[in-house]
């Protein structure tokens, strides 16, 4: 009988796995969302259907989790925002998900308070805050155009807030969009399983999600 052999990947996403039983951080940067997708797309590549389960499974909890804990609202990196962005993003892939009434009121709340805070067209000079905010808004308009729902956002909403965002730097924009903050040489991530830093671990920016994500080409 032939003994299956590990790939690294293999260790890193098991080991991303059992991390997500033990974390408080529900965030897309450092927390669980950051994890459902990287599980998800890892699932996907390998058309192994158990880590697709598992992310589906991850994000429910998430879900629930949320029920209990204050997460900030405005933040992208590790608030509810970006917890937002990821479960429109993983609507868009996954039929499993199930769209019920608890992640329905979830991001119509989010839609609130985002609207609350562009109250009267009212933009603070907060760019790291408008930046995931308009990508929370783009992604949550087309979601619900796709599931044939009224589109939370009006086209003049979305106009202004891409107006005011125009005028942020490219590594403004890139150190919010986790696109091309930190690249890691694969070679030195084997070392690194042993590392105890949570927050290096977890991220997407420079952990083993974007080691991972860029492995399969997302990023």
């Amino acid at each position: 009988m032939n003994k299956k052999e590990f790939t690294l990947y293999d260790k890193i996403i098991n080991y991303l796995m059992i991390k997500s039983f033990c974390m408080r951080n529900n965030g897309i940067h450092h927390g669980r969302m950051a994890l459902a997708l990287t599980i998800y797309h890892y699932g996907f590549y390998t058309k192994n259907h158990v880590f697709v389960d598992f992310s589906v499974n991850l994000l429910d909890s998430i879900l629930e989790d949320e029920k209990n804990i204050q997460t900030p609202i405005l933040n992208f990196t590790n608030g509810r925002i970006g917890i937002g962005w990821g479960m429109e993003y993983l609507l868009f892939k996954l039929t499993e998900i199930n769209y019920n009434e608890i992640l329905r009121q979830y991001l119509t709340y989010i839609d609130n308070r985002v609207k609350e805070y562009f109250l009267n067209d009212s933009f603070p000079p907060d760019y790291s805050i408008d930046i995931g905010i308009l990508h929370y808004v783009l992604i949550r308009n087309s979601g619900c155009q796709k599931r044939n729902e009224l589109q939370p956002y009006s086209s003049s909403f979305v106009k202004g807030l891409c107006r005011k965002c125009s005028s942020v730097s490219k590594k403004e924009y890139n150190q919010y969009f986790m696109v091309d903050s930190y690249i890691i040489d694969i070679k030195t991530i084997y070392p690194l399983l042993c590392v105890q830093n949570e927050e290096f671990e977890t991220s997407l920016t420079d952990g083993f999600p974007n080691v991972l994500l860029r492995y399969l080409k997302i990023i």
